[in-house]
């Protein structure tokens, strides 16, 4: 390689890295804020303040104030956490016109006595609860290998004999040395089915940006988090909003439900082939609402079925997909179902979801395996890397 190409590779690594996650400072604002205790109406310092699934966080301060600067137009879950206090979860509105301001109020946390049956894990157990928490927390995509639980000790294990309960009365720490991101959860709920091996967890969270090692580990945090993205449920809510499903690689189809057997692939293979843009289109067009230029609803009772022709399915998803659908044949696509409970699911155009309630979205096959490892802060933006 030579020294010109090697320096503008630097170059263009830094600007990758400093500009993935960059939305155009013209329009971002400021979110201000005080913490008062509900009952003395005295000011609460140290509280996490922060926008869920964002890299917007801080900390009040001995006025119990706080400051988040350079919000990017958008809906987010402002997140309050405190030790001692219930935490606090608000709908914020962001657009890009006025600085906002809000007084919250913190209720201290109340001991309940309940009927627990669970047991605490013993020593031998927690390695394997250990080990299905991270496989199943993490999911099973190549990035898990190189995400680390810094504080894996702080998590409890409890049990009934049929599921198996998870607890974290500190965030829980991982460093992504695949994305380049450090992540703090907040862990709302976690259980899992035995004999199901069927399960569900809720989380909050912010991301804190690692420092690249040079300019070429700048490079490779671009080239993966846009491998993140691509695919995703994200890219194909943005893909719907701006219409441009079919030219972004995606086609859908209309499913009553998700199979447990898989059909023959070389059949499905030429359905998804042949499928015309068209056609594509009049499907979106039928379940899609723009309710104004930067907000959309899906209005859907069953399921839909999403291939994304993109990218293969990688190599490590045949044991998952041996276990929930019967076949470890991977497919030259990825093949993803998804469900809304309520019968619809309100998005940006930024493909951001703007539903409150935690399990508003169901995800199957390829989406469901993809989860925390392969995360991306709501504000990163997609910048093509050059080869």
């Amino acid at each position: 390689m030579t020294q010109l190409k090697v320096l503008f590779l630097s170059i263009t690594a830094i600007i990758l890295f400093f500009c993935s996650n960059v939305y155009s400072q013209n329009d971002a604002i400021k979110i201000v804020g005080k913490l008062l205790d509900e009952e003395t109406k005295e000011p609460i310092s140290n509280v996490t303040v922060f926008l869920s699934f964002t890299s917007y966080h801080t900390q009040t301060n001995m006025f119990g104030e706080f400051s988040i600067y350079g919000v990017v137009p958008g809906a987010y879950s402002l997140i309050c956490v405190a030790k001692g206090y219930q935490k606090v979860s608000l709908r914020v509105d962001v657009n890009g016109k006025a600085n906002l301001k809000a007084n919250i109020v913190l209720k201290k946390m109340t001991s309940l006595n309940k009927n627990d049956i669970s047991q605490v894990s013993t020593f031998i157990e927690r390695h394997k609860f250990v080990e299905k928490f991270k496989k199943e927390f993490l999911g099973g995509s190549i990035r898990t290998y190189k995400c680390e639980i810094v504080n894996e000790n702080d998590i409890t294990f409890t049990h009934n004999g049929i599921q198996l309960f998870a607890h974290s009365d500190t965030p829980i720490i991982i460093i992504n040395k695949s994305l380049g991101y450090k992540l703090t959860v907040f862990l709302n709920k976690f259980e899992w089915e035995w004999f199901s091996d069927y399960g569900k967890f809720s989380i909050d969270m912010y991301f804190d940006e690692l420092k690249p090692a040079d300019s070429f580990e700048a490079v490779r945090f671009a080239a993966n988090r846009l491998e993140a993205y691509k695919g995703s449920f994200r890219h194909f809510l943005r893909a719907c909003a701006i219409r441009k499903v079919y030219k972004e690689g995606f086609v859908a189809f209309l499913a009553n439900y998700v199979p447990q057997e898989l059909g023959e692939y070389e059949e499905f293979k030429d359905q998804v082939e042949d499928e015309r843009s068209s056609n594509v289109m009049r499907l979106i067009d039928a379940i899609i609402i723009e309710n104004s230029e930067n907000e959309f609803t899906i209005e859907l009772e069953g399921y839909l079925e999403v291939v994304y022709k993109g990218r293969k399915e990688e190599a490590n998803y045949t044991e998952y997909k041996e276990r929930i659908f019967g076949t470890s044949e991977l497919y030259d696509f990825q093949d993803s179902w998804v469900y809304f409970p309520g019968g619809k699911y309100t998005f940006t155009s930024r493909g951001i979801g703007l539903e409150s309630e935690k399990y508003s979205k169901q995800l199957f096959g390829y989406w469901n395996w993809k989860r925390v490892s392969d995360l991306l802060p709501n504000e990163y933006e997609p910048i093509e890397v050059l080869e």
